[in-house]
Parts: structure tokens; C-alpha cells; sequence
């Protein structure tokens, strides 16, 4: 085999091995907005069920309020010694 082959199975193989490890931290969350705080470039959203931050990180206003039903789908993460959700995908599930 070539150096090239080489290195190109390998980086397949390790971009193979890093969507494993990224799809296990993966979190699904779904609950009752309690809580939500705007402030620069982040929005941060508490759910009665649980005293998780879920924090999405986007400039614009969305569409949901307190008491909403949604389904989050995340990434465990930390900041400052202190557990959150990194928000991927939010939906708002329609009564």
C-alpha cells in the first residue's frame, strides 16, 4: 500500500471512531419550560423535571415560552464546575 492509501483509510477510521464517541454523550431530554433567560449570543432554558441548563447558543429569538412542551436533543457538557446541556435540536411538541 501507498502512503497515501495509508493515511487516507486512517483518517476514515479515526473520523469513523469520533462520531462513535460524539453519538454516545448524545442527550434526549423532553419536559415543561420552567425557565427562560436571554442575554448575548446564548439562550438558557431550565425544564421542571430536572435542574438542568440547556443552553443554545444563537442571536435570534425563538419561538417558545414558559410552560411550553419540548424535546431537546444535546451534548452533556460543563462550565464552571457546573453541568449543561449544549443544545443541538429543539422541538416543540404540539399538545
Amino acid at each position: 500500500m501507498t502512503l497515501k492509501k495509508i493515511l487516507f483509510i486512517s483518517t476514515i477510521l479515526l473520523l469513523l471512531i469520533n462520531l462513535i464517541i460524539l453519538n454516545t454523550n448524545q442527550v434526549k431530554q423532553a419536559g415543561i419550560i420552567n425557565t427562560i433567560k436571554y442575554s448575548n449570543n446564548k439562550i438558557t432554558i431550565t425544564l421542571t423535571n430536572n435542574s438542568n441548563n440547556y443552553i443554545i447558543f444563537t442571536n435570534e429569538l425563538i419561538n417558545i415560552k414558559k410552560e411550553d412542551k419540548v424535546k431537546i436533543i444535546g451534548q452533556q457538557s460543563t462550565y464552571k464546575n457546573q453541568p449543561q446541556i449544549i443544545v443541538h435540536k429543539l422541538i416543540k411538541i404540539h399538545p
